[in-house]
């Protein structure tokens, strides 16, 4: 009977990381609505990058295990205004989130599919956590 318990949550956890690691679903094209665009203009350069005025967001999660120390979040914050101050297009976002929560709150994140881009520093109970 645990041989089946066992079996069954491996298959579990197995479909739900799957199911987190697919591919987005994707809805069809709208139909056109406009005329085309005017032969006159002219193209449009495939290496020119879009013009956007937004940073592109880098998420770092820290609490899962060291790095939720007074002494330590001083030194991360100072990490991330520096390079912040370095940089034009990309902005590092700090995510400090106590240990007693630290586990649910990523795991809630990557099952929505909203997961931090950078995890650490990580302690054992943390990696171990989320093994694979």
């Amino acid at each position: 009977m645990k041989k089946l318990l066992y079996v069954l949550s491996l298959l579990v956890i197995a479909s739900m990381a799957l199911t987190a690691c697919g591919p987005a679903a994707t809805e069809p094209p709208a139909a056109a609505t406009e005329p085309p665009a005017a032969a006159t203009e002219p193209p449009v350069a495939a290496t020119e990058p879009p013009a956007t005025s937004e940073k592109v967001q880098i998420r770092w999660f820290v609490g899962l295990g060291t790095g939720t120390n007074p002494e330590q979040v001083a030194v991360q914050e100072e990490v991330v205004a520096d390079f912040n101050a370095s940089q034009d297009a990309i902005e590092l976002v700090l995510e400090i989130v106590p240990f007693e929560a630290a586990r649910d709150a990523l795991s809630t994140q990557i099952a929505s599919g909203a997961g931090p881009d950078i995890v650490g520093p990580v302690g054992w109970g943390g990696s171990n956590d989320f093994f694979g």
